[in-house]
């Protein structure tokens, strides 16, 4: 219910952030140890591979790190036993400064007609049988909030990777 909420806020323009200059890495790690225990049991490898230094960004720390669990628990979501989730950190000047986020699994992988639907909000995969479809559209719209973007890249059979801007 609080995911409908959140996205009919997100969609009408009434979502509070609170953006203050923050460091991205303490965020990740906490998702990454959240999710930790849900990686040892479908005997999946995560891994992290942060920069060298990271300068601090602008985000609302509550809403980014909302977003890095999406990411993550999908990736883990949709990997088999054995498989290999890894978030790569990296500075990157597109004409201005941006933090590239990348969420990377070896996972089942989406067609491309999966792939331009993904973020539409109650669009769910249901590969795996579950998901409501809600995750990704959040994630959309708080990096939209965010003044940033995500791409996503997906082969069928060969894994997934989500990459955010900030």
């Amino acid at each position: 219910m609080t995911r409908i909420l959140d996205l009919s806020r997100m969609e009408a323009k009434m979502m509070d952030y609170q953006l203050k200059e923050s460091d991205l890495m303490p965020v990740i790690q906490k998702s990454l140890l959240k999710l930790a225990p849900i990686a040892r049991k479908g005997k999946i490898d995560l891994e992290l591979k942060p920069p060298p230094d990271l300068p601090p960004a602008k985000i609302d720390v509550e809403r980014i790190s909302q977003l890095m669990e999406n990411l993550i628990g999908n990736a883990l979501k949709f990997s088999s036993e054995g498989g290999k989730v890894v978030l790569s950190v990296y500075v990157r000047n597109y004409g201005k400064q941006f933090l590239e986020v990348s969420v990377a699994d070896t996972g089942c992988g989406m067609d491309t007609e999966t792939q331009a639907r993904v973020f539409d909000p109650f669009f769910s995969t249901k590969a795996k049988g579950k998901g409501s479809g809600l995750g990704l559209a959040s994630v959309y719209g708080i990096i939209k909030n965010h003044g940033g973007f995500i791409h996503v890249e997906s082969e069928k059979g060969k894994g997934t990777t989500f990459t955010i801007y900030l």
